[in-house]
């Protein structure tokens, strides 16, 4: 089977004439032969009695390009000759949805003319030409169809906003964010306290829309018969949000009393939190602490 190759061709019209001169160009006896030149180089000839002129020359009939005119003379004879009128003298562009399609080893059909407008082979982004049907439906076989595509290689998406609940697609940097982080645990500030005040002695940093987990233990060196006390701000040194709080004597001695507070957190904007403690005994007591944030959701 042929390829075929569709071209932008024009249907070019016929030339038209123009008559350029009369002349008389023979006599025979009493019969003289007079010459009418056209424009486009041929003639037409007529024959007049001698004794008669000629009276007038005008076009009497027109059918399709070809115009009839009749000569009539003095003796009321008449004679005709045809011209090649120029009303479809000029080239018609046939339109873009009526491009003629032929067989690329043939010549162009009869009554054509081909005009230059070569059709790609292959796409590109530097030619004005159009490109070939075949051309298109290799580059199109090579794209992933819109319903249940199968991609190959790495492709890459828009990371959505972190707590996204839609339909859109989750690249990995998105579940990366979203999943429960493990806490490590930080070591906070040593401070020596005698005071109620709160002090701070660290701080962490939430995204908003998120939700997390955050374990503080604080140690609290020698006995007290005072206040001890740990807890979360949106300040350094502020009052809590939260916060645990042991009152009355140690009864274990020496031993160091430990204290421990678990919060849920989550934050509509990004937030700074800060770690306070605070402890107030009969001396500046030595007081260590350190937490652990999971990130929920």
């Amino acid at each position: 089977m042929k390829d075929i190759v569709f071209r932008t061709i024009m249907l070019k019209g016929e030339k038209g004439s123009d008559i350029q001169g009369i002349e008389k160009t023979g006599s025979s006896g009493v019969v003289d032969t007079y010459t009418i030149t056209l424009s486009d180089g041929t003639t037409e000839t007529f024959t007049v009695t001698n004794g008669s002129d000629i009276a007038s020359i005008e076009k009497t009939a027109t059918s399709g390009l070809i115009d009839t005119y009749t000569v009539t003379l003095t003796d009321g004879s008449t004679t005709t000759f045809e011209v090649k009128n120029g009303a479809d003298a000029q080239l018609y562009e046939i339109p873009t949805d009526s491009v003629i399609g032929y067989d690329s080893e043939e010549n162009v059909p009869s009554g054509y003319e081909e005009i230059s407008s070569p059709f790609d082979a292959a796409l590109n982004t530097t030619s004005l030409n159009a490109p070939q049907t075949k051309a298109v439906k290799t580059a199109l076989d090579l794209k992933a169809p819109l319903a249940s595509p199968s991609f190959t290689g790495s492709p890459t998406a828009p990371t959505q906003a972190a707590g996204n609940n839609s339909t859109r697609i989750a690249t990995t940097a998105y579940v990366q964010g979203e999943k429960p982080s493990i806490g490590n645990i930080t070591n906070l500030t040593t401070v020596s306290a005698n005071t109620t005040a709160w002090q701070n002695v660290g701080s962490f940093s939430t995204v908003g829309g998120s939700k997390y987990l955050i374990v503080i233990t604080a140690e609290f060196a020698g006995n007290s018969t005072g206040v001890r006390q740990i807890g979360i701000s949106t300040t350094s040194g502020g009052a809590p949000i939260d916060f645990f709080r042991s009152v009355g004597a140690n009864n274990m001695g020496t031993i160091k009393q430990q204290l421990q507070l678990v919060s849920i957190l989550a934050p509509t904007s990004n937030t700074t939190y800060y770690i306070n403690v605070a402890q107030n005994s009969s001396s500046g007591l030595e007081i260590k602490s350190k937490y652990s944030l999971i990130k929920l959701a």
